[in-house]
C-alpha cells in the first residue's frame, strides 16, 4: 500500500491529506497521519501509520462466510469517524474510530437491515449506533513509521539466503532495544508455549480446527487451500475429483495437517484414510476407490487421504492418473465414475513441492542422475504433478529448507550437517538444501506442537521449568521432525498434570538419538536467570491505585455504565457512597456500607499487580521518565500482547475477589457479595473485555502517576537471580 501511495502519480495526490484512512473491507483499516511532513517528497516517509487489523482474517473473509449483502458498509465507518471528531477535534482517536466503524461494518453484515419479520424498518442507524459505542467485535493495533515496511520477498525460491527487510508484524512484536531483527521468535514461542494460543492473538495467523500456523507461506498456502475446498464443496458439480498434494519431511505432521482442515470444513465423518506403501496389487487400489464411490453414492463429499503415495519408485501414480483426470477407474472391463470426492497425496520422499521428483539433468550430469530422472517421467511423475489442483508444503518443528546451489559431491540423500556457520545443509534425491534464515517463525510451531502432544487444553497455562522450556525451543534440528519430538515429550506427558521438570528428560543415549544431545542440554544449562519481581512500595501504590480509579471512571463516564455513587475521587467513594443511600428511601436501592472501602482496596490490589503482568511480556517498572520513541516502543509492544495481558489481569482480579468472598451470580449484588464477572476471560462479554484491555493500554499512565516508566527487562537486569535448576538425569 505505501510502496502505491509512494510510486504511484495517480494515487500521490493522497498524501496531501492530513489524515488518510484505508479500509480493507471488513477485516482492517490503516489510518496514515500526515500532519509531520515537511514537503510532499517525504510525505510516506515523515507519515505515522496505524494498523488495526483482524489477526485471524484476510480482507474479505468475514463477507464470503454470510450469503447475501447489505448497504451502507462506508456509512458505518464515516459515523465512527465523525463521531471521534465530535469528542476530540484537535486529536481525534481515528485508530478507536476504526475498530468502531469495523465493528459496525460486521454487525451490519450478519443483521442486515433487520428481521424479516419486521420489514420496513429502515437503516438500523440507531442499532449501529450502539456498536460503535460499544464494539462487539476485537480487532488488534500495531503503529510503525510509513519508512519501515518495505515489499515482502516475492516467492520462496527468494529465501533462505539471510533475513530480508521485509516489515512484518510478528517481526516487529519482537523488537526491544535489546534485540536484532534477525532473532527468531523465541520470546513469542515462550509464551504460546506457557500460555497457549491467546498469545497469537494479536499476532497474524490462521487458525483451522487445532492446525494454527503464523508463517505467511503457511498462512496463505492454508487460506488458498481453505477457499478452493469451500468453492469445491460448494459450486462445483463434481465431475472430477479435487486434487491436493502435500508434501514435506518425514514426521513433519502432514496427515495432521490436512485432517484438521477436513474436519473444520466437511466434517469428520468424511475421511478415508489409506497407505499406498502398504499395498500389493492393483485390486487393493480399486477396493479403495470403492470405498470412496460408495460414500459419494451416500451423498458425502468424501476426502480420500493417499499416504505414501510415492513409494515403490512412483509405482502408483500411473494408475492415480485416470481418476484425477476423468474421474474415472477401470476395473477389468468396467469403468466406474468416482463423483465428486477430494484427493489428498501426501508424500514420503520431497521436502517440497517444488522438489518432487529429480532435479531435470544437466549436461554435465552424471548416469545415476539421468537415470533416475528418466524413471521419474517414465513412471508419470510429470503427468502426476500437472494434475494437481493445489499443493501444500508442511515444515514440521524444525527450521524450514530451502533450495541450495547443487552440490555434485553429494549422493542421493546425506544427512542433515552443520557446515560450520552454524548453518544446517542437507542433500535429499539430489536437491541440496539449507536452512531458510528468513523462518523466523519455527519456535512457535514447535510450542503449539508441543502443547498438542502433551494434551494441554485450549487456555491451560503449562507448568514447566524454564531450563525446559529453553531447550525444546532451541534445539538445534529434531533428527526425525515431530516423531523425535514426540520421543522426548512421552515421559514429560507421563507426569501431567504435575510439574514438568529437566529430570524428566530420557537418558542422554537416547536423547541423542532424536536431537543433539550436548547442544539440548547445553541450552537447559544456558537458560537466563529468573527475574524476581519486586514489589511495587507502599507509596507507588498509594500514587497509582488513584490514576487507576480515575481512568476506570472516565470510561465508565464514555460508555454510560458508571453508577451515580462511584462517581466520585478513590478517597472519596466511602462519603459518596454514604451520600446516595440517604438519598435512597427504599432500603432495596442503598449500597452496603462497606462498599467504599472495598473499592478503594480494589483499586490498590490492581496497581499492586501491575509489576507482576508486564513481567509476562518481559517488563518492568523503573524509575524515571522514558523519551517519546521509548513510551511509543513500550505501548506497541503491550498492543501485540493485549488479550495475553489483559486475560491476565481479569484473573488475577478474579483470584482476588474470590478471596475477599466474593462469587458468581448472572446479576451484580454488592450486599451479598455477587458478580457477573466473575467468570473466566474467554466467556466474558466483549464489553466486559474491553475494561481489562483498557486497563493494560493505561499502565504506561499508571507507571506516570508514581513517577515511574516501564522498560524491557534486559538479561543482566539488576532485579534477576540465577534460576532453580533440576538435575539432569543420569
Amino acid at each position: 500500500m505505501l510502496r502505491e501511495l509512494r510510486e504511484s502519480s495517480d494515487l500521490q495526490p493522497l498524501t496531501r491529506c492530513r489524515h488518510l484512512l484505508v479500509i480493507f473491507e471488513s477485516e482492517g483499516a490503516a489510518w496514515l497521519d500526515f500532519s509531520e511532513r515537511t514537503t510532499p517528497a517525504n510525505a510516506i516517509d515523515a507519515c505515522r501509520v496505524q494498523f488495526v487489523y483482524d489477526a485471524a482474517a484476510i480482507e474479505g473473509e468475514h463477507a464470503r462466510q454470510i450469503k447475501g449483502t447489505a448497504f451502507g458498509f462506508l456509512s458505518c465507518l464515516a459515523a465512527s469517524v465523525a463521531w471521534q471528531m465530535t469528542r476530540n477535534l484537535e486529536t481525534p482517536d481515528f485508530a478507536a474510530a476504526l475498530e468502531q466503524g469495523l465493528s459496525a461494518m460486521r454487525d451490519l453484515r450478519e443483521k442486515g437491515h433487520g428481521s424479516v419479520s419486521h420489514p420496513g424498518a429502515g437503516f438500523p442507524a440507531e442499532r449501529l449506533a450502539a456498536v460503535i459505542k460499544d464494539p462487539g467485535y476485537r480487532f488488534s493495533r500495531a503503529e510503525f513509521p510509513g519508512s519501515a515496511p518495505k515489499s515482502a520477498p516475492a516467492s520462496p525460491k527468494s529465501a533462505g539466503m539471510g533475513p530480508s527487510q521485509a516489515w512484518s508484524l510478528l517481526v516487529d512484536s519482537q523488537r526491544c532495544r535489546q534485540r536484532t531483527d534477525d532473532q527468531p521468535a523465541y520470546e513469542l514461542a515462550r509464551l504460546v508455549l506457557l500460555n497457549g494460543p491467546i498469545a497469537l492473538y494479536d499476532v497474524p495467523h490462521v487458525g483451522i480446527g487445532n492446525l494454527i500456523a503464523v508463517h505467511r507461506d503457511e498462512i496463505e498456502s492454508l487460506r488458498t487451500l481453505d477457499q478452493l475446498i469451500c468453492r469445491y464443496r460448494d459450486h462445483d458439480k463434481g465431475k472430477l475429483p479435487l486434487s491436493i498434494g502435500i508434501f514435506g519431511p518425514p514426521g513433519s505432521g502432514k496427515s495432521f495437517a490436512v485432517s484438521q482442515l477436513a474436519e473444520a470444513l466437511l466434517g469428520k465423518q468424511r475421511w478415508l484414510e489409506f497407505n499406498l506403501s502398504q499395498f500389493d496389487t492393483l485390486a487393493e487400489l480399486n477396493g479403495a476407490f470403492h470405498q470412496i464411490r460408495d460414500r459419494v453414492l451416500q451423498q458425502q463429499l468424501p476426502v480420500a487421504f493417499f499416504d505414501e503415495f510415492d513409494s515403490q519408485h512412483y509405482r502408483w501414480l500411473q494408475y492415480l492418473l485416470a481418476p484425477m483426470q476423468d474421474g474415472k477407474f477401470q476395473q477389468g472391463q468396467l469403468t466406474h465414475t468416482l463423483g465428486k470426492c477430494i484427493f489428498v497425496f501426501a508424500g514420503a520422499t520431497s521436502l517440497t513441492f517444488e522438489t518432487f521428483g529429480p532435479p531435470a539433468p544437466s549436461q554435465d550430469a552424471l548416469d545415476d542422475e539421468r537415470k533416475a530422472h528418466r524413471e521419474f517421467v517414465l513412471a508419470k511423475g510429470p503427468d502426476f504433478r500437472s494434475r494437481l489442483d493445489a499443493y501444500l508444503d508442511v515444515v514440521g518443528p524444525n527450521r524450514r529448507m530451502v533450495v541450495a546451489p547443487p552440490d555434485k559431491k553429494a549422493g542421493k540423500s546425506k544427512r542433515a550437517v552443520s557446515n560450520g556457520n552454524n548453518e544446517i545443509t542437507e542433500t535429499i534425491s539430489g536437491y541440496s538444501f539449507r536452512e531458510d534464515l528468513e523462518d523466523l517463525t519455527f519456535p512457535i510451531s514447535r510450542a503449539l506442537m508441543i502443547r498438542s502432544k502433551l494434551g494441554c487444553a485450549r487456555d491451560e497455562k503449562l507448568d514447566i521449568d524454564e531450563a525446559l522450556v529453553r531447550a525444546l525451543l532451541r534445539a538445534e534440528r529434531y533428527r526425525h521432525g515431530a516423531r523425535s519430538l514426540d520421543k522426548i515429550l512421552q515421559p514429560l506427558q507421563a507426569a501431567r498434570p504435575g510439574r514438568l521438570q529437566r529430570s524428566l528428560l530420557p537418558p542422554r543415549g537416547q536423547l541423542d538419538m532424536q536431537t543433539h544431545a550436548t547442544g539440548f542440554l547445553a541450552q537447559c544449562d544456558g537458560a537466563e536467570p529468573a527475574r524476581t519481581v519486586p514489589p511495587m512500595s507502599e507509596a507507588d501504590v498509594a500514587a497509582v491505585a488513584p490514576a487507576i480509579h480515575r481512568v476506570w471512571r472516565e470510561l465508565g463516564r464514555k460508555g454510560g455504565w458508571l453508577k451515580p455513587w462511584l462517581d466520585a475521587e478513590m478517597a472519596d467513594l466511602p462519603a459518596a457512597i454514604e451520600k446516595y443511600n440517604k438519598k435512597q428511601k427504599d432500603p432495596e436501592e442503598r449500597k452496603p456500607p462497606w462498599l467504599g472501602k472495598f473499592l478503594i482496596e480494589s483499586n490498590r490490589e490492581a496497581a499492586g499487580r501491575m509489576p507482576e503482568i508486564l513481567d509476562i511480556v518481559g517488563l518492568r517498572l523503573a524509575s524515571g521518565r522514558w523519551a517519546a520513541d521509548e513510551e511509543a516502543a513500550v505501548r506497541q509492544h503491550l498492543e501485540y500482547h493485549l488479550e495475553l495481558l489483559a486475560e491476565a489481569e481479569h484473573h488475577r482480579w478474579m483470584q482476588w475477589h474470590l478471596q475477599q468472598g466474593w462469587r458468581y451470580a448472572a446479576k451484580k449484588d454488592e450486599d451479598h457479595k455477587r458478580h457477573d464477572c466473575l467468570l473466566p476471560f474467554a466467556e466474558l462479554a466483549e464489553v466486559q473485555k474491553n475494561k481489562d484491555r483498557d486497563a493494560i493500554r493505561h499502565y504506561p499512565d499508571f507507571a506516570k502517576e508514581a513517577g515511574k516508566k516501564i522498560v524491557f527487562a534486559a538479561a543482566d537486569d539488576p532485579h534477576a537471580t540465577k534460576p532453580r535448576r533440576s538435575a539432569a538425569k543420569p
